[in-house]
């Protein structure tokens, strides 16, 4: 039976020759992401009856633990510089290998530059924004503290095997469209839940010659409209990011041909223009030509969905030679330290 790449994804890392839509899996972990809720997770166990909460984990290799947002502590934020403390404790108590303290960065572009994201995984995290992964053809979702709880002790979880909405982005981009422009011109057609518990499959010309960071740009958006998991076939764009950073075996996974689909979306590239989402919905979109003369209080550059190499380069071709005006407060945080 034909599949597509999530649920060749779930097949073969359940052990089963075949999965389809709607079926529950067992699945195994290749690799897992935990921030600073890790503190969590003990006392979590310790209400279920679990004596002495979190005092090992399956496998030491496959879990990153890093500080991510909350670093460094505000100024007087004890709160804050105290889960550091609490945090780096339980890290050395269990023995793990790979944390990321406060010099490093959102947790996803961490885990991608270390290499811990490569094609084929399936990979989960404590933050909703982990489709991220599928830039690099991994299917990576977000979790709760009490399922990464399981999976930290057993080293695999039950999925449900999503249906996968296809979108084709076919044509040539205008100059300055991105990533997410592409991603604005479909949650404001769709709307916020049109992929609600769903795989998104991104293909298409203009996907294809579409940078990296686009690309994942629209994998990270992707849990705004409700996607479980959002794939992008691997090129060699991927496989020249990854040569240097991981050590696992770069295979690819492809969709079958006549794979089934619950819904196909085609967008003609040409067509896309500079969007703009309006508070407090990616699902409330115009062009940006729509807006005029609007004040600004703040501009914010970065974060884990805009603070990439492209998106500062953009940032920095258009402030050259200008000054912010005294009433705007600019903000530009890269997404990792690297």
């Amino acid at each position: 039976m034909a599949m597509t790449i999530a649920e060749k994804i779930l097949a073969s890392h359940s052990g089963a020759s075949k999965v389809s839509a709607g079926e529950y899996v067992t699945a195994k972990i290749d690799q897992v992401c935990i921030k600073y809720s890790i503190l969590d997770i003990p006392k979590q166990m310790e209400e279920a009856g679990i004596l002495g909460g979190l005092t090992s984990v399956w496998d030491k290799e496959k879990v990153m633990v890093i500080l991510d947002y909350w670093a460094p502590a505000v100024d007087r934020n004890v709160k804050v510089a105290q889960n550091h403390v609490d945090t780096r404790q339980l890290v050395k108590k269990l023995g793990l290998p790979h944390f990321y303290d406060v010099r490093s960065g959102i947790c996803h572009q961490v885990m991608m530059n270390k290499g811990f994201v490569y094609p084929g995984a399936l990979i989960v995290a404590t933050d909703s924004h982990t489709p991220t992964y599928g830039s690099l053809n991994c299917a990576g979702t977000g979790i709760g503290e009490a399922e990464m709880a399981w999976v930290l002790t057993f080293g695999e979880l039950w999925f449900r095997v999503p249906e996968t909405v296809k979108v084709m982005v076919n044509g040539q981009l205008a100059p300055n469209v991105m990533g997410k422009d592409i991603f604005l011109h479909i949650s404001g057609r769709y709307g916020m839940d049109f992929a609600q518990y769903k795989s998104i499959e991104w293909t298409g010309t203009a996907v294809d010659a579409m940078s990296l960071d686009s690309r994942t740009c629209i994998a990270n958006q992707s849990v705004e409209i409700g996607a479980k998991f959002s794939l992008f076939e691997a090129d060699q764009k991927v496989f020249d990011y990854l040569k240097k950073r991981t050590c696992h075996a770069l295979l690819p996974v492809t969709p079958d041909p006549d794979a089934i689909y619950e819904k196909e979306i085609f967008v003609e590239g040409e067509k896309i223009v500079p969007m703009v989402a309006e508070p407090h919905s990616m699902g409330v979109t115009n062009p940006a030509t729509y807006y005029n003369n609007i004040k600004i209080n703040q501009a914010n550059i970065g974060g884990c969905a805009a603070g990439r190499l492209e998106d500062i380069k953009i940032a920095a071709k258009i402030l050259k030679g200008k000054k912010i005006h005294k009433e705007v407060r600019c903000i530009l945080g890269a997404a990792d330290w690297e």
